[in-house]
């Protein structure tokens, strides 16, 4: 319920020329201070994020901005001051770090958990502010992958092997690796957010190389759908930018059943990556199955 808050000055004491006197003012504006509340209560306002579920199948009246970021192994104390202030200021609360580097990260707001890969150099974290109720912390052995759960609710973030020469790797984590995790999570709903690698579409990269059977076919079978382009049918929107061309490896997927709770998908630049940070807000109510 938002906060209403009313005054008047010797100025209200004349409407359209007509004299109305102090008693009488004052009780019209106590009138309208009680109708206003009272209507607050009853009927609060739609924020754009709620859906009409019932509130008895609501877990939180409390949303939370969830975003993907590629670290690019940045580790320096003063960048992650930057970081902080950045997604703070942004609303972000949790947030998937791709490409993490093998060394501890300080945050003031924020825990953070990191896995890194089998090869011990690149990794997948998760950062989430202190006051998200985050539970069922999970680090997969390849280091590639990192989940949690929000509620009933869980929260998948993927760093996928990079360049051709890993395409191999690649498609093994989307084949086995990741869809055998998602079934022993056993969640009624997932968003699967990060750094792929890869795409579906052609036109999602200028490298023809980097179209994967495999994540396209994940997809399918688990019934995700990829934020950008359910927001965004038909554009083109690459997340990362290299000499040769550009890609869209950074992405939010979500399960179907839930994707009316979402109502955008954002992108935004920072100067400490070549990669787009990725963000959705979805709204917390999302029904219990």
């Amino acid at each position: 319920m938002e906060k209403v808050w009313l005054s008047y000055s010797s100025d209200m004491m004349k409407l359209h020329g007509v004299g109305v006197s102090r008693p009488r003012l004052r009780t019209r504006v106590w009138l309208e201070l009680v109708f206003i509340l009272v209507t607050s209560f009853y009927f609060p306002r739609d924020n754009g994020l709620m859906s009409s579920v019932h509130p008895t199948n609501v877990a939180s009246q409390q949303t939370y901005g969830i975003a993907t970021y590629n670290l690019v192994s940045t580790y320096q104390d003063y960048k992650i001051r930057q970081l902080e202030t950045f997604f703070i200021h942004k609303g972000y609360d949790i947030i998937i770090l791709t490409e993490t580097a093998n060394q501890p990260l300080t945050w003031s707001l924020f825990n953070y958990w990191n896995n890194v890969s089998s090869e011990g150099t690149r990794g997948v974290g998760l950062l989430w502010r202190k006051d998200v109720p985050l539970r069922n912390l999970r680090l997969h052995p390849t280091g590639r992958l990192i989940a949690a759960s929000l509620y009933n609710l869980w929260l998948v973030g993927v760093y996928a092997p990079s360049g051709t020469a890993s395409r191999n790797s690649r498609e093994t984590l989307f084949q086995q690796d990741l869809p055998q995790w998602l079934d022993e999570l056993q969640a009624p709903q997932y968003i699967v957010l990060g750094d792929f690698n890869a795409v579906t579409r052609k036109e999602d990269s200028s490298s023809p190389t980097a179209v994967s059977p495999a994540y396209k076919s994940l997809m399918a079978q688990w019934d995700f759908v990829d934020l950008w382009l359910h927001f965004n049918p038909g554009r083109l929107g690459p997340t990362y930018f290299y000499t040769e061309g550009a890609s869209r490896l950074d992405a939010i997927w979500v399960s179907i059943i839930i994707i009316n709770q979402f109502r955008k998908i954002t992108y935004e630049r920072h100067a400490l990556s070549d990669h787009t940070i990725v963000a959705t807000s979805p709204a917390s109510n999302v029904q219990i199955l």
